[in-house]
């Protein structure tokens, strides 16, 4: 290709890489089964050319055995037309006839064994052609002179010796002696073939049993073939004494003798091949006897009969027709042939012996070679892949390490790869750009954490501003309402004094809800612990908003369980602005009828399982409005908000403090006839529950009682209050909300001056504003406390009066020296209650009523 491209895409196209591993696999799996496969099919042609082989060498011998069955017919026919010949006795010529019908019989089937040998088939039909031609012109003439001449009177002797038909009896009883051994040996060969072929199912291979199967058939037939030439040779015999006994010539003894010395020969190496068997050992004993017997008892003597008879007349012509010898040059011409026969069959049987145990060696050597190679193929071809694979692995194992530590920058090869290894490297390359990509979102998503957390942290002190801001002019308006409504005034100004205090009061509540909301947005609300009455909690809630639902012919009930325990472990405070949302607005969304609180649970295990359902007969929310009721700033109808006012803020409150608390609120409503709040939550039960029972302990009751009220006339308040505050408002307010006690009210303008005035004055209660010029609420605290320690003087209560109502804003300032907190804007009441539990009693060192209080909440909670 001009380009080169093509050889390039070949090349590609067959690389490792681009096979999946499963393939690869397969491969190396496949190899050796592929080769095995190829050795199994040389393995089975070599087995069927030994096989051939062997089929040809069982065929040759068979072949000879036929052609020496068809030789020894030939005899018999000569054989018994001589023993006619010389008795003139008709039974005689039963060899004949029987070696007839054989001789033709064989030679057919001969053809047939050999036809694949076109020579042989030649030679066996010149052979039938010349054994027709002596029985034609010899044979059957002598028979027939035979009939004509009957019994000479000269040869009477002779003939009656024949007529007694003792050799006959003897030679046919050695036959059947041959016989019986050629077929015992047979049986003995099939048996071995089987006993060796029955050694395959034990695992020898068919290659070893044909070779075996082979060896033994021949080992037979040269047994066979042996008895065969004995048979043969005792035929030789008899058949050249039934010439000299005819023709009265030396020379047709040659065959005799020739014969006994071929008995002699072939009876001992018979004997010596089958030592090894008792039976046929014997049985050739045997032959040898009878053939030593008819030699003695027939043979001999009629041979020395005829010699002496010599030649009868009446013989003459029979001598004359035996004499031209016709018959022995057919016979012997069609011995020649057979002999070719048998010989060219005996090569061939060389031959093809030779070859088997050729194909035998051959493919022992080609099986183990094969083997061999089959073994280093699969073995190279395995140690090839898994090489490439192992490095594969490797190389991806490496990338992958170089990522977890973070190098993103490391390059990953082997990405054009079409097996697995490549998908794992392009997943690796796509986990990369996601790595590199979830960096990028990370520094972003840090990036924006700090934006938002710096959002966050603006809107606490945005909001933590604007709560000061706010909170400290509504204690001027609030403070200084509550001071005139104090005053005597008409039906008309008390009317504006109270607008003036219900709005300002509304408008803390919605300060209040959105610094709720901010702390709860921000994850800053923590619950306290401590033991409560939660059927009195629930009962101020309703005495609180009993006065605004009379004017509305609203009745406020509460149902309290009485199988729940009065005293819980909570936060007091956030259970009650959870009950005091849920009343307050079926109150305030109800125009006449009822706001019911039934308050139920089950207890288990120290706990109970709450439920507070607050029930009305209101307006009720629409179905579409339900399920956004407890979002932020939502609310059920526009109109209807407008009508009964609200920020939207409660409910959603109310719902993240009850999950804070591990519960929930689940709402029923139907329009027109009202709505059903459920607030459930799990909270413990006090195990000191007789702190907190009266008739149980009135002693721990009357302290109880003695502490929490307003000052009595037993405990006087502090002759000396400093109020620290910046604000001119704020100090008006305290001083005209203060004038009311017997207490001499120190003032000063900022943190700096409190310190001055503090050291000046030694006052027994200090009311400190935070955010104050020079010094700082919490630095004049510091202050005062270095001063007090400086000069061994017990601390002094400072309560932080201040605008600051921002999650954790009291635990900061009691961290910083401080001992209470009240929030402004202030109320009268709060602060008159602060200053009395505040008041020390019995002289310096004693307990507050506030530090009593917050122990027995201690002793309840344990």
């Amino acid at each position: 290709m001009p380009d080169g491209k093509h050889p390039l895409g070949l090349k590609k196209l067959i690389s490792l890489s681009n096979l999946s591993t499963k393939t690869k696999v397969l491969m190396v799996a496949a190899a050796p089964l592929i080769l095995t496969i190829g050795i199994g099919v040389v393995a089975s042609l070599n087995l069927n050319r030994m096989s051939d082989t062997a089929r040809w060498v069982l065929n040759t011998q068979a072949a000879m055995a036929n052609a020496q069955t068809i030789i020894s017919a030939a005899v018999d026919m000569e054989t018994g037309m001589r023993g006619y010949l010389l008795a003139g006795k008709e039974t005689f010529l039963e060899p004949y006839e029987h070696g007839s019908n054989e001789v033709y019989e064989s030679m057919a089937l001969l053809r047939e064994q050999v036809s694949d040998t076109p020579d042989q088939v030649v030679r066996l039909l010149e052979a039938e052609h010349v054994l027709k031609q002596w029985q034609t012109e010899v044979a059957e003439k002598q028979i027939r002179l035979r009939r004509a001449i009957d019994t000479a009177a000269t040869m009477n002797t002779m003939a009656k010796m024949v007529r007694k038909g003792e050799g006959k009896l003897y030679f046919d009883t050695f036959r059947l002696q041959i016989r019986v051994f050629i077929e015992a040996e047979e049986a003995r060969l099939q048996q071995r073939i089987e006993a060796v072929s029955r050694q395959g199912d034990q695992g020898t291979t068919s290659a070893e049993i044909t070779e075996k199967v082979a060896q033994l058939a021949e080992e037979s037939h040269h047994v066979v073939e042996m008895a065969q030439g004995t048979l043969a040779a005792a035929v030789d015999m008899e058949t050249g004494m039934r010439g000299f006994l005819l023709a009265g010539d030396p020379e047709f003894l040659e065959p005799y003798e020739a014969g006994q010395m071929a008995f002699r020969r072939l009876v001992n190496k018979l004997a010596a091949e089958v030592q090894g068997n008792r039976t046929q050992v014997v049985r050739v004993k045997e032959i040898q006897r009878l053939n030593t017997e008819w030699r003695t008892n027939i043979v001999e003597p009629a041979l020395h009969l005829r010699r002496t008879i010599g030649t009868a007349k009446t013989m003459d012509d029979m001598a004359i027709l035996v004499g031209e010898a016709r018959g022995k040059m057919f016979f012997d011409q069609f011995r020649e042939i057979m002999a070719a026969f048998t010989a060219e069959e005996a090569k061939l049987m060389e031959v093809r012996s030779s070859e088997n145990e050729r194909m035998v060696y051959a493919t022992k050597v080609t099986l183990a070679l094969s083997v061999i190679a089959a073994l280093m193929f699969g073995a190279s071809l395995a140690w090839f892949i898994g090489s490439r694979i192992a490095n594969s692995i490797t190389s991806v194992t490496r990338s992958m390490a170089h990522l977890a530590k973070g190098e993103t920058g490391h390059p990953i090869t082997g990405q054009e790869r079409r097996d697995e290894i490549g998908a794992m490297v392009r997943a690796l390359g796509v986990f990369r750009e996601s790595m590199i990509r979830e960096k990028a979102l990370e520094v972003a998503v840090k990036e924006r954490t700090v934006a938002a957390e710096a959002g966050i942290k603006a809107k606490s002190e945005f909001l933590a501003i604007m709560s000061h801001e706010i909170r400290t002019p509504m204690n001027g308006v609030l403070g200084m309402t509550s001071l005139l409504m104090e005053t005597e005034l008409d039906e008309e100004q008390e009317l504006f004094v109270q607008t003036i205090s219900d709005s300002g009061q509304s408008l803390l509540v919605i300060i209040n809800d959105i610094l709720d909301f901010s702390k709860l947005e921000a994850g800053k609300v923590e619950l306290d612990e401590a033991g409560f009455d939660l059927e009195r909690l629930v009962r101020s809630v309703i005495n609180l908003l009993s006065r605004r639902a009379s004017n509305k012919n609203v009745d406020l009930v509460m149902n309290y369980d009485a199988g729940l325990p009065k005293i819980l472990i909570g936060d007091e405070g956030r259970i009650r602005q959870v009950i005091t949302n849920l009343v307050g607005n079926a109150e305030k969304f109800t125009p006449e009828g009822s706001v019911t609180v039934d308050i139920s649970g089950t207890t288990a295990q120290g706990s109970v399982a709450l439920e507070i359902a607050v029930h009305d007969t209101g307006v009720g929310i629409p179905d579409d409005k339900l399920r956004h009721i407890f979002e932020r700033f939502a609310q059920a109808n526009g109109g209807e908000s407008r009508k009964f006012g609200g920020t939207g803020l409660g409910l959603a409150i109310a719902s993240d403090l009850s999950r804070l608390m591990g519960g929930d609120i689940v709402v029923q409503s139907e329009v027109d006839k009202g709505s059903t709040f459920t607030f459930r939550c799990c909270l413990k039960m006090a195990r000191n529950i007789e702190l907190f029972s009266q008739d149980e302990d009135p002693e721990v009751a009357a302290i109880i009682k003695q502490d929490l009220v307003q000052v009595d006339d037993a405990n006087s308040p502090p002759r000396k209050i400093l109020v620290a505050d910046d604000n001119r408002t704020n100090r008006l307010v305290l001083e005209k909300m203060l004038k009311q006690l017997d207490t001499e009210i120190i003032f000063a303008e900022d943190g700096s001056d409190a310190v001055q005035k503090f050291v000046a004055h030694h006052p027994e209660l200090v009311f400190m504003d935070i955010s104050m010029p020079k010094l700082t609420g919490l630095e004049a605290t510091k202050e005062i406390r270095f001063y007090e320690a400086e000069h061994g003087l017990s601390g002094c209560p400072i309560i932080a009066l201040t605008a600051n109502a921002m999650a954790g804003d009291r635990e900061k300032f009691i961290d910083n020296g401080m001992d209470d907190y009240l929030s402004k804007p202030v109320r009268k009441a709060d602060l008159l209650e602060v200053i009395s539990l505040w008041s020390e009693r019995d002289g310096a060192g004693g307990h507050s009523a506030l530090s009593r209080g917050s122990e027995l909440s201690r002793a309840v909670a344990q």
